[in-house]
């Protein structure tokens, strides 16, 4: 065998296995680089505080919701201010079909809930705010409800927020009970998830619900309830909205559905859907 063939063959390897080794490290580094209390700080203010979208302009983009129902089965409507008052909301499918006339004649406009590009999250201690963990691209706080929303099921459920650390925006929200609890003395929860994802739409300009995803399990006595319902938001459309006024509370002229809600003290986080906590 050709004496400078092999230690060629062996510097390669070894220049290989040193790069390698190089990479690894640099990369277990970044993934190390722990978020100071300044930037954890700005973080939060840059999180919470511009997400807390107030813009009331917002409510008259357009947009498609699916409601999944385990066991029940699904309904896809669309929400759209253009098409009238009274006729913001339209059903378009029922179980993945169109509906029938019976279906489409009985469906009733929803009432008002909160439209999923307007954000607000001033039911959260923001003194509370505790990093659990980080990775490379994101970083995991658990925080507290502020006492005048802590009813219901708040008091045994854990609150965790999720967020990008470089993209500074939301990614999840979630409420869990870590172990059942009971309600009442004959009522036992079993399973409580609140789980809200979120991403970035170009239309509105700002970070968006992008679904919603909450279960229960309950029981009482030899009854019990399994409950998963998930909503899903798409297909934003905002191209609609210099033509309306602006929304403001002191304009009459507005329906009161459409203006901006006052903040729901004991329901689910920016899902609209009211729910006992």
């Amino acid at each position: 065998m050709n004496t400078n063939s092999h230690w060629n063959k062996s510097f390669r390897f070894l220049r290989c296995s040193i790069v390698c080794m190089f990479f690894s490290a640099n990369v277990d580094g970044f993934a190390q680089d722990e978020i100071n209390e300044t930037d954890i700080a700005t973080l939060i203010d840059k999180v919470i505080e511009d997400s807390s979208t107030t813009l009331p302009s917002l409510r008259l983009c357009a947009y498609t919701q699916l409601t999944t129902i385990t066991d029940v089965g699904s309904v896809l409507d669309r929400f759209d201010p253009s098409w009238g008052l009274g006729m913001e909301w339209q059903l378009l499918m029922v179980n993945g079909q169109d509906p029938t006339d019976q279906q489409f004649n009985e469906y009733k406009p929803k009432p008002s809930k909160r439209h999923p590009a307007l954000l607000n999250f001033e039911f959260i201690d923001t003194n509370s705010m505790q990093l659990l963990s980080q990775s490379s691209s994101t970083v995991k706080f658990a925080f507290n409800v502020l006492p005048g929303a802590s009813k219901g099921l708040n008091q045994h459920v854990v609150n965790h927020l999720t967020v990008d650390r470089f993209k500074q925006q939301l990614i999840e929200l979630r409420s869990f009970a870590p172990e059942p609890f009971q309600i009442e003395s004959w009522m036992h929860v079993n399973e409580y998830t609140n789980v809200s994802t979120f991403r970035f739409e170009e239309q509105t300009n700002s970070s968006v619900l992008d679904q919603v995803t909450f279960k229960l399990s309950v029981s009482s006595g030899e009854q019990s309830l399994e409950r998963e319902v998930t909503k899903s938001y798409s297909n934003f459309d905002c191209s609609q909205r210099g033509i309306f006024e602006p929304l403001t509370d002191d304009n009459p002229s507005v329906p009161s559905n459409l203006r901006e809600p006052s903040i729901p003290q004991d329901s689910a986080p920016n899902s609209g859907d009211p729910v006992s906590r």
